[in-house]
């Protein structure tokens, strides 16, 4: 159900816009981000800032991924981001070209998703201008489109807009769509 915007680690419910100064009750990032800090997802990026605006790393995904998979809980730590990156190369989310500083666009963010759940069928593909059918993603956005995590990012909802960078907002509402939908 609607979180909106609380979550409790323990005591009291706290208002997610009372941790974080740029994060406002009832926003469509509220919800997300409380859930994010209740599963110790990801936290600030200050003490009382969230920078939902920031642009994500493909670096700061596979950890926010990483963590939301493991079976325990376990307290966020800064050694996480290099278990993160073995957990995904174990996986074969990732080679070893890669480069964590890259920043992390809408094509990528599903990828690392759908894989991060095992690759499942999609069902019915969806129909974007700028998905072709045999693209490496195609699969991947389907997918994420059937769950309901992503739509068309355009006016019209016709594009999926493959190449545009995601923000830390725009990657907890994917995460949180794909572990609550």
């Amino acid at each position: 159900g609607d979180t909106f915007g609380f979550y409790q680690l323990s005591g009291n419910p706290l208002l997610i816009s009372d941790v974080f100064t740029d994060v406002d009750t009832g926003n469509w990032v509220s919800d997300p981000v409380a859930w994010a800090v209740q599963n110790d997802i990801t936290n600030g990026t200050e003490k009382d800032k969230f920078s939902p605006s920031q642009d994500c790393t493909q670096a700061q995904i596979l950890t926010f991924l990483y963590r939301a998979a493991r079976e325990e809980q376990a307290e966020s730590s800064a050694k996480d981001m290099e278990l993160a990156v073995e957990w995904a190369r174990e996986k074969g989310m990732i080679d070893d070209s890669f480069d964590g500083s890259t920043l992390c666009t809408r094509a990528t963010a599903v990828s690392y998703i759908w894989q991060a759940f095992n690759k499942p069928a999609a069902g019915v593909p969806a129909s974007f201008t700028d998905v072709e059918d045999n693209a490496s993603f195609a699969g991947a956005v389907s997918w994420a489109v059937g769950q309901e995590i992503t739509n068309g990012a355009n006016a019209d909802g016709t594009m999926f807009l493959p190449d545009k960078i995601c923000n830390r907002g725009e990657i907890v509402t994917f995460l949180y769509r794909a572990h609550n939908n």
